[in-house]
C-alpha cells in the first residue's frame, strides 16, 4: 500500500478491529483514549536527571500514541489528559495545571495539539510504516510543538525569555533519540502484523 493512500488504517485499528458495530466502535474509542491518557500522564511524572535539565518519556509516549491512534483518537487521548490535569489531577508534566491555560505554558498545549494532529494525520497516510517518514512526521510535528511553545512564552513574557523557557522545555539529544526509537518501533510493529496476516 502506498504511503500517501488516504485508505491507510491506523495500527490501532488493525490491531483491535471492529466492523460496523457503532457500540463497538465507540466502547474502543473510549477505553484506547482514556489509555492513551493514562500513558501520557505516567510519562510526565516520570523524570530523568540530565543535563541541563531533567528530561520525560512523554515525547516518545506522545509520538508512538499519535501515530499508532491516528489524529482524531490522539486528540481525545490528549485532550482528557489535558482535561484532568486542569481538573488538579497530576497528569500534566512539570508544573503545569488549572493555571495553564491562562500562562506561558499555554503554547505548549496547543503546541501539542498540533503535533499529535499531524503526526496522526500522517500516519493515517502510511507514513508510520516507514522509518523515514515515520521520523520526518515526528520531527515535524515536534517542530510544531516547540514553535507554538515559542510563541506562547512570548506573547505573555517577550522573546526575551523564550531562550530559557525553551531550553528548560527541550533537551535536543533526548527528544531525537525518543523520535527515532518511535519511529522505528512503528514501522517494526507493522512489519510483524503483515507478516502474520500473510501467514494466516
Amino acid at each position: 500500500m502506498s504511503p500517501s493512500s488516504s485508505s491507510c488504517t491506523t495500527l490501532a485499528a488493525t490491531l483491535w478491529p471492529i466492523e460496523n458495530e457503532r457500540a463497538s466502535r465507540i466502547g474502543r474509542f473510549l477505553i484506547l483514549a482514556i489509555l492513551g491518557s493514562a500513558a501520557l500522564g505516567l510519562s510526565a511524572k516520570l523524570q530523568f536527571s540530565m543535563e541541563p535539565v531533567p528530561i520525560t518519556l512523554q515525547p516518545l509516549v506522545l509520538a508512538l500514541m499519535a501515530g499508532a491512534y491516528g489524529w482524531r483518537l490522539g486528540l481525545a487521548a490528549l485532550g482528557l489528559q489535558v482535561l484532568t490535569g486542569l481538573m488538579g489531577l497530576p497528569t500534566l508534566p512539570g508544573t503545569l495545571g488549572p493555571a495553564s491555560l491562562w500562562s506561558a505554558e499555554s503554547g505548549f498545549l496547543a503546541g501539542a495539539a498540533l503535533a499529535v494532529f499531524v503526526i496522526g494525520y500522517l500516519a493515517e497516510r502510511g507514513w508510520d510504516r516507514r522509518v523515514v517518514l515515520s521520523w520526518a512526521a515526528m520531527l515535524l510535528g515536534f517542530v510544531l510543538l516547540y514553535g507554538c511553545g515559542a510563541l506562547g512564552v512570548a506573547s505573555l513574557l517577550g522573546w526575551a525569555a523564550v531562550k530559557q523557557d525553551l531550553l528548560g522545555a527541550l533537551h535536543l539529544s533526548a527528544l531525537l533519540v525518543q523520535l527515532g526509537v518511535a519511529a522505528l518501533v512503528l514501522p517494526w510493529i507493522w512489519r510483524k502484523v503483515s507478516a502474520r496476516q500473510s501467514e494466516s
